[in-house]
C-alpha cells in the first residue's frame, strides 16, 4: 500500500468517535492491512480507553486538534454523530488529512458543497460512507447492469426496514442523539436508500414523501416514510420503515430486459431475465429459476461463513481499501462528489416535507407535586399512575425523554424527564415532592443495563431522596429475591423466608433484584425517610398473561416444567397497583416489608384445564416435564456450553425456582392493611389470557407474541 508520498508504508490513521461503528472502521482497518491506526479521539474517556487497549492504541486524545498536532496522519474517520460532521470534517481537510465520514456526510446540502470546495482546493479527498455500494452483493449488480444485458434502468425499488428497539438507544443515559436530529430516528438511516437509488437516477428532479406514525416513536414522531423520486430517464421508490417485523432491506432495479434484486439481509442476488418463452411457460419456470440461484448463494454463503469470510459491513472494508487505493494513485474518491451532494439535497427535500420532529429540551417542573413515580411509562408503572390520579393524588412521571408519554400527558400528569442513573435528572424531579414510587429498572437489555438501572438507580434513588427531603419511598422489588431451597415442596414463602446469598446462579434478573433491595433494606428504618418494600409475585393482566409459568407448547403439545400441581406464584398488575396507593395513604407502612400474591391457591394443573376451557382448545395435549428431567437437561446444557460457547446455560438454582411449588404468603398484607385483591385469581387469569387474542392459543409460550410478554416477570 502507497502512502501519500509514494513511500510504500500504510496509511496513518486517525479515528475520531469512538463508539459502536468506530469499532467496524477498526476491525476493518486491522483486517485489510491498509492502514496503520495512529491515534483515537473521543470526549468520553471510558470509550476512548477501552477501544484504545482493544486495538493496542496509546496515543489517545480527547479532541480531534489534539490527535491532528500529537502525529502526522493522512486519513481522518470520522464517526461522531452527525452534527459534529461537518465541523470535524472541516477540520480535518484543513490539518492536511483526507476524510472518511459517517453518513450524513453534513447536516446540509450548504455544508457538504462547503466541504468538497474546501477539500478540492486542499487536493484533499472526501468519501461519505456509502458502504453498501461496496457490498459484494452490489458490486455484483452494479458489474451487471454496467455490461448493458439487462438494458437501461427504468425504475428502482429501496425497502429498508431497521428495528427501532436498539439496545444502544433503549440503554442511553439521557436523550439519545438520534432523538435530536431533524428527522428523528428516520433521518439517521435516511442516507443508505438514497445512495443506493441515486446511483442509479442521479439528482431527482422531484421528490414526494409521505411520512407515518405507527407508534413505535414517541410523541407521534414518524415511523415510517414512503419516498417516491423522479429522475431524468427514471423514477424510484423507497420505504423507509421501523415498523415492519422481520426487518428486510432490498434494492431492486426494473431494467428494459430483466429485474435484479440484490438482498442486504440474505446477502443474495436474484436476477429475472425477459426470456424467449411463452408467457404461461416462463411463469412456470421462474420459481425454479430463482430457487436454483438461491440455493447456490446459501451453499457459496455458507462455506464463506464456516471460511470466516462473511463478516458483517463487508462493504465498509472494501470502501475503506479502495479509498486507500485512490489517495495513494490520487484518483478521484470512490464516491462521486455527485452523488454525494445529490444524496444531501434530496436529504434536505425530505425533511422539509416531513417537518422537525426531534425531541427537543425538558418539561420543566413548574409545580409542587406530591408523588413521584419512576418508571411510570412500565407496564406496572402506567397502571400505578392511573390509579394515582384516579384516587386524587398529584403526580409528577420521571419518564425517559424518549418514552412514550401519551397517556400520562391525557391524564394530567407531570412529566419530568431524566433517568434514575442521572442523580441530577432525580433531585429536580423529587422537589417540591413527599413521597416516591420507585419501580423503574432495566428487565432486559444487556446486563450492565439491567445492573446500572436497577443497583445503582435504586442506590441513587435513595441518595437523592435524602438531600430533597423526601418523607417516604415505596419500592417495589420481587419475590424473585428469596431463597427457594430453604422452602419445602408445597411451603409458604414469608416476609421472614431467607433472601438469596448467591443470586447470580440464577440469572441476570435475581440478581439486580436482590443487590438493588440490600439498598432498600438498610434505607428501610431511615428516621429521615423510611422506604417500604413491596414484593409482588409474577405481575400479570391488562393483555399480559401469565401464562409463561406454565410451559410452551411444540405442534399440538402444552410442555409444563413441574408436576402438575405445583402451586402458581401471581398477582394482577391491578392488585399490585392498589397496594402501591394503599401504602402511599397509610404511613403506618412506612419501614415495612410486604409480600404480595393472590392469596387464591392455583395449580399449573387447575390453570391449563380452565383455560383450555375458556378458549375452547381441548385438544391440546398436556405433558408435565417432571424436575428431575429439568435438572437433567440443565446439566446436560452445562456440558454442552464447554463445547459450543454460546449453548444456554439453566442452574440448579434457576431450576428450583421455575420448579418448586410454594405460594407465597400475603397474610402480612392483608391482615395489616386495606388491601384486598379485586376478584378471584381464577376469574383473573381467565379474564387477562381470552382478552389478550381470540386468533391464537394462550399458551403459544414459543410464538413472538409470548416472548413479548412483559408484564410476566423473569426469574
Amino acid at each position: 500500500m502507497k502512502a501519500l508520498d509514494g513511500d510504500n508504508k500504510q496509511m496513518r490513521v486517525g479515528i475520531v468517535g469512538c463508539g459502536r461503528v468506530a469499532e467496524h472502521h477498526l476491525k476493518h482497518i486491522r483486517r485489510t492491512r491498509c492502514g496503520q491506526v495512529v491515534g483515537l479521539a473521543d470526549t468520553c474517556t471510558e470509550n476512548l480507553r477501552r477501544l484504545g487497549i482493544m486495538y493496542s492504541v496509546s496515543n489517545l486524545h480527547s479532541s480531534l486538534e489534539g490527535l491532528l498536532d500529537s502525529t502526522p496522519v493522512d486519513v481522518i474517520h470520522i464517526c461522531t454523530p452527525p452534527s459534529d460532521h461537518f465541523s470535524m470534517a472541516r477540520s480535518a481537510i484543513r490539518g492536511g488529512a483526507h476524510v472518511l465520514v459517517e453518513k450524513p456526510l453534513a447536516s446540509s446540502a450548504a455544508e457538504v458543497a462547503e466541504l468538497y470546495a474546501e477539500a478540492n482546493t486542499r487536493r484533499r479527498l472526501v468519501c461519505p460512507d456509502f458502504l453498501q455500494l461496496f457490498h459484494p452483493a452490489m458490486l455484483r449488480v452494479i458489474k451487471l447492469v454496467k455490461s448493458g444485458v439487462l438494458g437501461k434502468v427504468v425504475h428502482c425499488v429501496c425497502n429498508y426496514g431497521f428495528a427501532g428497539d436498539d439496545p444502544a438507544l433503549r440503554e442511553a443515559v439521557g436523550l439519545h442523539w438520534v432523538y435530536r436530529l431533524p428527522g428523528g430516528p428516520l433521518q439517521n438511516h435516511l442516507s443508505h436508500p438514497l445512495y443506493l437509488v441515486l446511483w442509479w437516477l442521479g439528482t431527482p428532479l422531484r421528490t414526494l414523501v409521505l411520512p407515518k406514525a405507527f407508534g413505535t416513536l414517541p410523541r407521534g414522531m414518524p415511523d415510517h416514510l414512503e419516498i417516491t423520486l423522479e429522475g431524468q430517464h427514471s423514477t424510484g421508490h423507497i420505504t423507509l420503515t421501523m415498523v415492519d417485523r422481520p426487518s428486510d432491506y432490498y434494492l431492486t432495479l426494473h431494467c428494459e430486459r430483466g429485474i435484479v434484486t440484490v438482498n442486504f439481509r440474505t446477502m443474495t442476488v436474484v436476477i429475472e431475465r425477459h426470456g424467449v418463452l411463452p408467457g404461461s411457460v416462463e411463469r412456470l419456470t421462474s420459481a425454479i429459476r430463482q430457487a436454483g440461484q438461491l440455493s447456490k448463494q446459501f451453499v457459496t454463503n455458507t462455506v464463506a461463513m464456516a471460511r470466516g469470510a462473511l463478516i458483517p459491513y463487508q462493504g465498509l472494508g472494501n470502501l475503506i481499501r479502495q479509498f486507500y487505493d485512490d489517495i495513494a494513485t490520487h484518483s478521484g474518491p470512490p464516491v462521486p462528489q455527485e452523488l454525494a451532494i445529490a444524496v444531501s439535497k434530496t436529504e434536505d427535500a425530505v425533511l422539509a416535507q416531513i417537518g422537525r420532529t426531534e425531541l427537543r429540551g425538558v418539561r420543566p417542573a413548574a409545580e409542587r407535586r406530591e408523588v413521584v413515580v419512576t418508571g411510570a411509562t412500565g407496564f406496572l408503572g402506567r397502571e400505578v399512575v392511573r390509579r394515582l390520579v384516579k384516587s386524587g393524588h398529584a403526580v409528577r412521571a420521571l419518564v425517559r425523554p424518549q418514552s412514550p408519554t401519551d397517556e400520562l400527558e391525557q391524564l394530567g400528569v407531570e412529566l419530568a424527564y431524566g433517568d434514575v442513573r442521572d442523580r441530577d435528572s432525580l433531585r429536580a424531579a423529587f422537589e417540591g415532592a413527599s413521597i416516591v414510587i420507585h419501580l423503574a429498572a432495566g428487565l432486559r437489555g444487556s446486563e450492565r443495563f439491567m445492573l446500572d438501572t436497577g443497583v445503582n438507580g435504586t442506590a441513587n434513588v435513595a441518595a437523592a431522596a435524602r438531600e430533597s427531603g423526601i418523607r417516604r419511598v415505596i419500592y417495589t422489588s420481587s419475590v424473585a429475591v428469596y431463597d427457594l431451597t430453604t422452602v419445602p415442596e408445597g411451603g409458604m414463602v414469608t416476609e421472614d423466608t431467607p433472601l438469596e446469598s448467591r443470586p447470580e446462579r440464577r440469572g441476570t434478573y435475581s440478581m439486580v433484584k436482590c443487590l438493588a433491595e440490600r439498598t432498600a433494606l438498610r434505607e428501610r428504618s431511615s428516621p429521615q425517610t423510611p422506604w417500604t418494600i413491596l414484593r409482588p409475585a409474577v405481575v400479570f393482566g391488562n393483555g399480559h398473561s401469565g401464562v409463561s409459568l406454565v410451559g410452551f407448547t411444540l405442534g399440538s403439545f402444552l410442555v409444563s416444567w413441574g408436576r402438575r400441581n405445583r402451586q402458581l406464584r401471581l398477582i394482577h398488575v391491578a392488585d399490585v397497583a392498589a397496594a402501591i396507593v394503599t401504602m402511599c395513604e397509610d404511613p403506618s407502612t412506612a419501614g415495612r416489608v410486604f409480600n404480595l400474591a393472590h392469596p387464591d391457591p392455583i395449580t399449573a394443573h387447575q390453570y391449563i384445564r380452565a383455560c383450555l376451557r375458556a378458549r375452547g382448545y381441548g385438544r391440546l395435549r398436556v405433558i408435565y416435564f417432571p424436575y428431575w428431567l429439568f435438572a437433567g437437561a440443565a446439566v446436560g446444557l452445562r456440558l454442552l456450553s464447554r463445547i459450543v460457547k454460546r449453548a444456554p446455560k439453566i442452574s440448579a438454582a434457576r431450576v428450583i425456582y421455575s420448579c418448586r411449588g410454594v405460594r407465597i404468603s400475603s397474610a402480612r398484607i392483608l391482615t395489616e392493611t386495606k388491601w384486598k385483591p379485586s376478584d378471584s385469581l381464577l376469574a383473573q387469569v381467565i379474564a387477562a389470557d381470552g382478552g389478550q387474542r381470540a386468533h391464537r392459543l394462550p399458551w403459544e409460550i414459543g410464538t413472538p407474541h409470548a416472548t413479548a410478554v412483559r408484564g410476566a416477570q423473569p426469574s
